[in-house]
Order: C-alpha cells, then structure tokens, then sequence
C-alpha cells in the first residue's frame, strides 16, 4: 500500500524558480517491507521536461540510507499501468489485450538488503534547477525464510555462481526469449500474439519440472522490445523513449519468475538491430537509424557514435531502474551475437562492452552480473575489471552427438580462458540440433535426446550452469519436454558448487563406446568448506545414445557390458559412489569405492543409456 501524498510545498528547494514553476506530488512507499522485498514510491510531477524517459532531460532518483549508514541511489523511470485481459482465442492478434490504468508518473523501486530503518528522499533535477524532499523512512523487516539474496560469482569456485547468502546457484532452463508472434516480415510467417499469455504457461510448466532459470530478449523484434522507432500517436515509441507496454510485460513476467523462484537473464540487445542482411535483420526498424530520425547510417557505428552509446546508456539507466531491483535477475547480457553485427571489428566492439560493463557496474545499485555473446568468436569477449564482463556464453548448434559438442565447445573456452589467465563460469546459453526454424532434425528427435545428453554434458565439463536449449515455442512445448529438467535439477541441487574447488577429472573407460566426464573437487577455503570431504562427479553415456543414431537411423543403443572406469585425482582412502538414474534423478544404488594409488575403479556392469555418479570420500 502507499500512504498519503504530499505536496512539492513541503519539499527543500534547491532552486526558488523550480519550485514556483513546478508541482510534485509524492506517494511514499509502504511503511514495512521484508528485506530483500520490493519498496516503491510514486512521483508525480509537473517539473519542466520534454522527454520523461530521457535522464539528460529530467532525472528523478531515490536517495536512500541504510541502517549501516551506507548511501544508495535509484534512478526514478517513467511508468505507465495497464490492466490485462485476455482476448478471443482466435482473435487474429491473438489473446493478449493490455489496456491502460491511470496516469503515467515517475517511480522508485529498492530492495533493501538490510534489517533496521531505512531514510530516504526523493530528488529532481532538470533544466530548471534542482531539489530535494524531506527525509522519510521505512522499516527493512527480517524475512521468514531467510531470503537468499542477488546472485554473485562464487568466491571459491571461479567456475560457478552462488547467492549472498551463500547458497549455491546452479542455473537449469531455457531460452524464453519471446512469445509466440515474430512479425511476417521477420520470419516469414504469422504466428498470434500471445505476449505475457504464453510466458505465464511456459515458466508455470518449467517451474512443474524443477528449472530455475530463463534467458528472455527485450527486443528487437518481439513484444517486449523497449525501445522501438517512432510509431504515428505513441509518446512512447522513439529513440530515448520505451514502449510502456513492453516495459509492463516485463514487469509481469519479473513477477511470475520470483513467483516459482525463477532467475531470468536480460538479453538487453541483438546482432539483427544492426544488420541489414542476413534473415532476421531489423535494421530498417531500429530508432537509431538515420532514417528513422536517429544518427546512424551504418551499422557498427552503433559501437562507436557518442550519441548512439548516450542513447543506449540511458536505456540501460530506465532497464535497471525498473528491473534491478528484483533478486529475480540473474545477469544483464549487453548483446546476443555481437560478432554477426553488419561490418563487425573487434577493437571497437571490445571497447564498446567495456564501456558499457562499466557503466553498468556505476549505475546498477545491487551489482548484478554482466555478461554478453558472441556466435562463435570467444576470444573477442573483454575480460579486465573494472569494465569486464562476469561469464562468457557459447552457442552450440549441429552435429550428431550433441555431448560430444558440448564437450568439445567446453574444452575449448576452458583453454581459451586458462590461457586468458581469467577464469570464469561458461554457460552454454544456446543449443539445438538445428538453426533453422522447425527443422525436420529438431522435429524428428520426439523425446528430446539431444537435449538431454546436452544438459548432463555441460554440467560434467565444468559449466556453470547446464545447457540451454533454443526452439522453447515450437518445440519444447508442443512436444511436452520439460521433463528434461527436473533430473538435473534434483542432481544440482545436491551439490554444493560454489564450496570446492573444481578440476576436470582424470577418467579412463575400458571401453570404447563410453563416454566419461567428470570433475573432481578439493574443499573450499576455511570458512566456506562444506564438511572437509574430496568429491567426485562422474557421467557415463553409451556413445550409441545420440539423437542421430536413435531417431534419424532408428539404431538403438548396444548396451555395454563389464567395464571399468578409472579414475585419478583424489587422495587415498574409502569413497561412497552414489549412482544416479538420469531420467528421474534418484539413487540407482550406492557402493563403496577404494582409491589406493590415487586410483578409483568403478565397475560398470550395463550401460545402454546413461548414468551420473556422485562419489564422495567418508570420514
């Protein structure tokens, strides 16, 4: 709830003829809000402006302080409300219809992140001067349960995340990155707008099956694109102006992911803004073009013209001011496939992710993570602080075992990374068997296999997260394969990541047709050690288990028989193997395993799929 509003007469005026000219109104936030909850104070002003979304305009900030005495300051963003109902299912526009409640105004969104009372005061500045409101407070209440915070780069484990509360965060999900209504122009065909429609029964089915994580586009093309060309009758489309019914849509899908405790990544920007070739290209659509009354008339001037990084900047400051408060993000991704960008060069590009990662880091009061992705070039990412970003990305597309791709991509960015001296955590944040839409391939593997060997790949190879897969509304859904999920899911959760210090294992299978991965794990530093223990994660696939063989050829795995997995890299004594069914995450059995010699045996007497093994040394 808000309490009642005061007027600007009440307020400390930094310039007399501000205050004159210009009326505020200010609806203070609730009086008591959990910690890490959301506080939200309304403005409502009539101060000199052109343009309320453009902070060189007019720049409203919340200046808080909290019960520690640290200073935080959040940016004000313009806000429009809507109420949604849903359309007629065949409705040629499809079901989603947003319809505005109230007035446009400002607002100021904060989390605090500690228990005690918090002061604050509301700011304005403009091309008439400045003031300040009287100071306010609210009360930062512990909450029950203990939340577990924003989510950080693990301190022990330079591979993996954790939350400030120092629980592990193991990312498991899929590419959501927009609804199911890509314009003819882009794709060819027609599909209906579903908007906030379609994520409330994705992220609803995701979170039945245990996945924690999501990578969602805000642009270019689809319905939650902010900053869109000048569209005849909308104050809200243009260069420097953002599309309030995208920004609401956003807020909803914020809302549904917190509500199955769902951490999102914000794809901010994509390579099809900026190419006037290669399918789907948007650059006749893009408001920083020339021709559309921006200042661009090539593409890669995008990473090089002052005005078009002061225009990204301050899409950056409205992004963050209205989204960053919420735990719920995982990670700000500055561009999708930099490198597909038309008359791409590295020096500039490189530049410009610093610049911007740094601008970030600035402005974003809560330090979320930043990262970005190239399509296949890696050694073009940025890494050096203060403007680094904090994981690199990989897309994987093709080929016939999808674990042994990932697998090969992974390898590679380790030693690329090793030799970068810069680890970091990698997520594969795209696969598929194909990129074309609806592929016969993608469409012939009915069961997902391809997906699955996928996530249990990358979680063996040292990922950060597991795997992503790309084709979320033609194929997951239709075919119902969120069960994929729920396995890795319950397996990552029973590991504590961010507590060891991770190796690739040493792993040998008497076999040919086994594929075994693995790490290996030391305790973490003093302080964050979870009981002393070595660890091993081991998976074993039947090279036989492909996608290709099983649903192109209808070749079904050969099972292998009596095999042996060495493995080297823990220290002497007795071990307890846990054995994991894959498809439904629990305990097949659990053995005793001896390493003597720095050597584990582990017997495998049938293997026609796969299996997961967690071995971990007892006291």
């Amino acid at each position: 709830m808000f309490l009642p509003v005061f007027v600007l007469s009440a307020l400390s005026c930094a310039a007399s003829h501000f205050c004159a000219a210009a009326a505020v109104q200010i609806a203070q936030g609730p009086s008591r809000v959990p910690a890490y909850g959301k506080f939200e104070a309304i403005i409502d002003t009539d101060a000199r402006h052109k343009n309320p979304y453009d902070y060189d305009d007019i720049s409203i900030q919340g200046v808080f302080t909290a019960p520690s005495g640290r200073t935080i300051i959040a940016d004000a963003f313009y806000f429009q409300d809507f109420l949604r109902r849903p359309g007629p299912p065949d409705a040629p526009e499809g079901r989603e219809i947003l319809v505005p409640a109230g007035q446009a105004h400002w607002r100021v969104r904060f989390t605090p992140r500690e228990t005690g009372t918090y002061r604050y005061r509301i700011t304005i500045r403009n091309s008439d001067g400045g003031y300040t409101s009287p100071e306010y407070n609210f009360s930062a209440e512990a909450a029950v349960p203990a939340p577990h915070g924003f989510i950080r780069r693990s301190a022990t484990s330079p591979h993996h995340f954790e939350y400030e509360s120092g629980a592990a965060y193991f990312p498991v999900g899929q590419n959501l990155c927009w609804s199911r209504n890509l314009p003819e122009s882009v794709t060819g065909h027609h599909f209906p707008s579903n908007g906030t429609y379609d994520f409330e029964n994705w992220l609803s089915k995701m979170a039945l099956h245990e996945a924690n994580f999501a990578r969602v586009w805000l642009g270019p093309f689809n319905e939650l694109t902010l900053e869109r060309r000048q569209e005849p009758g909308r104050s809200d489309t243009g260069l420097r102006r953002y599309d309030q019914e995208a920004a609401w849509r956003m807020d909803f899908i914020l809302a549904q992911s917190a509500s199955y405790g769902m951490s999102l990544m914000l794809t901010l920007e994509s390579f099809n803004s900026l190419r006037r070739t290669l399918l789907p290209h948007v650059w006749r659509r893009n408001p920083y073009t020339a021709a559309n009354g921006g200042m661009l008339r090539h593409p890669w001037r995008f990473f090089t013209d002052k005005k078009a990084k002061s225009a990204f900047k301050n899409r950056l400051r409205y992004i963050i001011a209205r989204y960053g408060w919420s735990p719920s993000v995982f990670a700000w991704e500055l561009i999708n496939e930099a490198d597909l960008v038309e008359g791409f060069w590295r020096p500039s590009v490189s530049r410009w992710h610093r610049e911007m990662s740094a601008f970030i880091k600035r402005t974003d009061p809560y330090g979320h993570l930043v990262s970005s992705s190239y399509s296949y070039l890696e050694e073009y990412f940025p890494f050096a602080p203060p403007g680094g970003i904090d994981f690199v990305q990989t897309h994987a597309y093709g080929g016939r075992d999808m674990a042994a791709k990932i697998v090969r991509l992974g390898r590679r960015k380790a030693g690329w990374m090793k030799k970068k001296q810069s680890i970091m955590p990698h997520v594969v944040s795209e696969f598929g068997v194909s990129l074309r839409d609806n592929s016969p391939d993608t469409n012939a593997d009915a069961h997902g296999l391809h997906i699955h060997n996928a996530l249990w790949s990358s979680v063996f190879t040292l990922g950060g997260g597991a795997a992503m897969t790309w084709w979320w509304y033609n194929y997951i859904d239709p075919m119902d394969l969120y069960f994929h999920f729920a396995p890795v899911s319950k397996f990552t959760r029973t590991v504590e990541w961010n507590r060891y210090r991770w190796k690739a294992a040493r792993l040998h299978a008497s076999h040919g047709r086994i594929r075994a991965l693995g790490m290996t794990g030391e305790p973490g530093m003093p302080g964050s050690r979870p009981d002393g223990r070595q660890i091993a994660l081991v998976w074993l696939q039947n090279k036989d288990h492909t996608w290709h063989r099983t649903a192109k050829l209808r070749k079904y795995p050969r099972p292998v028989k009596n095999a042996v997995i060495s493995l080297r890299g823990l220290r002497d004594g007795t071990y307890e193997a846990r054995w994991i069914d894959t498809w439904s995450g629990e305990t097949l059995k659990t053995t005793s395993a001896v390493c003597k010699g720095g050597l584990v045996r582990l017997k495998v007497d049938r293997l026609s799929n796969d299996v997961a093994v967690a071995i971990k040394s007892r006291i």
